[in-house]
């Protein structure tokens, strides 16, 4: 057996153990004592540092202003420390080329500026402030990235892509990450260019800038950022071409989703759109755009509308475009081959839609509200113009869509309650399923259409944030699948509990019938901790919504609930029309009309497990049914229907059965009969 010296034994384990330790190094701009801040008494001066001695795993704490430039090592984090700063009047900031596995972290309010703007053509770097170009698995987040130039001559010349801006690379690869950025007096905010990797721009905000972010990658995602005015770059000869989101041709390009986005404020008069997707002679259009839940609000003119879009396989769908009498402006120019453009709502411009007419475009389910005056071509496919919907549903074939003089629309982008665009929207489930502010969109029965679900935004504990790229192939609008609720079963009322605090309970149907919290039932963390539900103690709370909710001739209630062995109880009750619990049955719940437990269907399902459980129960005039879970589990005929008064939950006002001891959560009332598909699909949904 060969044996090791003992030396050598002593300088493996050393090594080893040097290579898994990872190290805290505190940086300031001078030696010792330099406005390091207490936490980092043992500071080195920025010019002492030594990159190539850093290790994976290591962290650089930037203390204090820093003016030279900064670069890094692999696998290590960046991290401001309080009121630290990188700020020099003509220099980059971040110098990474060609590094892997790399965050640079701004803390709490970590700052990269440069203080020489206002000159002639304010200060135009070499570089942009954080050259990342060949990296790989790259993550910038928290930093407000500012003042790095404004032009201040009417005749200035712009600056280059990588000059001027935020961030800039030409060529990424891996996964790459820019979170809760801010972008002010920069160029170009996010520019990534010839790149095979996948970027997400989440939570940025931009406010005068040339162009907020030009997408490169073979999977970008673009989700909650706010880009605002970019008209303090204009000048005389228009070389700023101000966007928001800007493709204008680069390699490896594949597969973007821009979502839950608001483009706002004045963009002066040399823009181009807010989305601008466009291409070249060498690299073609972009394929496979897809812009959902998105807000626009412009105060000007547009010179190619509110969102371009030339590629093919474009989706856009769920946006509102609203404007103010906007003349001469399109909300939409589009026309690449397999073109969708579904559940918009277009209002108070000229020109809706201008289609090129490049190859089959899919319209349905939109709004066309409010035109601007003057406009006497709202519709255009390919240079022919159309004055009227019916004009141009004939010529392109628009289904399902509506045109209105209202605004359909309020302006801010949330729709108000009685506007055409709640209802007539197509049920985009298997594409996604959140509004503009993360609130689920319903499972069952159309969508409103445009970017919110509802004029008042509920808020949700988790907002989901993981969109995905969807399938690029053919969308198939729904509109009369098993799981699209018929004219006959429209959503009347729904209160799903999310304000996790207050007296009330918003109605998300949009009729306005608030529920009010009698005796202050405790708001729990929902279904698998999504979202609030309600708890009731048995003795004395309930929620009590005034309101015409018993003039349907047929009907369908459901809820989901989670309690423990019940007796005699009601969950919920409008008049004698209800849920209950009933003693001489125990353990099975009962959907009754009449206030008597034997003119009601009672479930063979056992539901007082501590389980969640989903109750939906239907009623056709002559006939109830009870579901558990998705699955009928009992059905009875009735003679009458006795319903009236107020609708309670967590007790019947007195009647027969008592306060309810549990938990509920989402509660809807339908006008109209579910069937057995419908309320699976309800079940197989989940709670909001």
């Amino acid at each position: 057996m060969k044996r090791f010296s003992s030396a050598l034994v002593v300088l493996l384990f050393a090594s080893l153990g040097t290579a898994s330790r990872a190290n805290d190094l505190y940086v300031a701009q001078s030696a010792l004592g330099a406005a390091n801040g207490s936490s980092a008494a043992n500071a080195i001066a920025v010019a002492s540092l030594n990159y190539s001695s850093l290790n994976p795993g290591d962290t650089l704490h930037l203390c204090g202003v820093i003016s030279n430039s900064l670069g890094g090592a692999n696998g290590i984090t960046i991290r401001f420390e309080p009121n630290a700063k990188w700020s020099n009047p003509a220099s980059r900031a971040f110098f990474l080329d060609g590094l892997c596995n790399l965050t640079v972290d701004g803390g709490s309010n970590g700052i990269v500026e440069n203080t020489d703007c206002g000159t002639a053509l304010g200060h135009q770097t070499t570089y942009s402030a954080f050259d990342i170009s060949g990296c790989s698995n790259i993550t910038i987040e928290n930093l407000h990235i500012n003042n790095l130039y404004v032009h201040s001559s009417a005749n200035d010349s712009g600056p280059s892509i990588a000059s001027c801006g935020g961030i800039y690379a030409n060529g990424l690869s891996g996964a790459n990450y820019f979170c809760n950025l801010s972008f002010s007096n920069v160029g170009w905010g996010i520019s990534i260019l010839g790149s095979p990797a996948s970027m997400t721009a989440s939570n940025c905000s931009f406010v005068n800038y040339d162009h907020g972010i030009v997408p490169g990658g073979t999977n970008v995602l673009i989700t909650q950022c706010d880009f605002g005015s970019t008209g303090n770059w204009d000048t005389t000869n228009n070389v700023y071409h101000h966007d928001g989101v800007h493709y204008f041709g680069t390699t490896n390009f594949n597969a973007c989703l821009i979502t839950r986005c608001i483009f706002h404020g004045n963009w002066g008069s040399n823009n181009t759109s807010f989305i601008y997707m466009e291409g070249d002679g060498i690299h073609g259009t972009p394929p496979n755009t897809q812009i959902f839940n998105n807000i626009f609000l412009p105060t000007n003119y547009l010179n190619d509308g509110m969102v371009f879009c030339a590629g093919p396989n474009c989706q856009i769908m769920n946006n509102s475009f609203v404007g103010s009498g906007i003349t001469l402006s399109s909300a939409l120019t589009t026309g690449g081959a397999g073109t969708v453009v579904v559940n918009n709502i277009s209002s108070g411009v000229d020109n809706f839609i201008y289609c090129t007419g490049n190859g089959p475009v899919l319209f349905s389910n939109n709004i066309y509200a409010n035109p601007a005056p003057g406009g006497n071509a709202p519709f255009c496919s390919n240079t022919t113009s159309f004055a009227t919907l019916a004009q141009w549903q004939s010529a392109v074939g628009d289904a399902h869509s509506l045109f209105t003089t209202s605004a359909a629309v309020n302006p801010d982008g949330t729709v108000p309650a009685g506007s055409p665009a709640v209802g007539a929207g197509a049920n985009l489930t298997p594409l996604f399923k959140v509004d503009y502010v993360g609130n689920l969109r319903t499972n069952i029965g159309p969508w409103v259409a445009g970017a919110y679900t509802r004029a008042s935004a509920r808020t949700i504990l988790s907002a989901p944030s993981n969109f995905r790229l969807v399938s690029t192939g053919a969308v198939v609008v729904p509109t009369n699948t098993s799981t699209a609720t018929p004219a006959s079963a429209t959503l009347a009322a729904e209160w799903a509990f999310d304000e996790g605090a207050g007296s009330t309970a918003a109605d998300l149907s949009g009729d306005g019938d608030a529920g009010t919290l009698v005796n202050n039932p405790a708001w729990v963390p929902g279904q698998n901790n999504q979202g609030y539900a309600l708890s009731f103690n048995g003795v004395n709370q309930y929620m009590q919504v005034p309101g015409p909710l018993s003039s349907f001739a047929s009907f369908t209630y459901s809820c989901w609930i989670n309690c423990g062995a019940q007796s005699s109880s009601t969950i919920l009750a409008n008049g004698y029309i209800g849920f209950a619990f009933y003693s001489g049955n125990a353990h099975h719940v009962a959907f009754v009309t009449d206030g008597s437990y034997y003119d009601g269907a009672a479930a063979s399902n056992v539901v007082d497990d501590g389980q969640w459980h989903l109750l939906a129960g239907t009623c056709d005039g002559a006939n109830l049914t009870i579901y558990v879970d998705g699955a009928q589990a009992g059905t009875c005929k009735v003679a009458g229907i006795n319903a009236g008064g107020n609708l309670y939950v967590g007790w019947d006002n007195g009647a027969y059965f008592g306060y309810f001891n549990g938990t509920v959560d989402d509660v809807r009332v339908y006008s109209g009969v579910l069937s057995s598909n419908q309320v699976s699909a309800l079940y197989s949904a989940g709670p909001m």
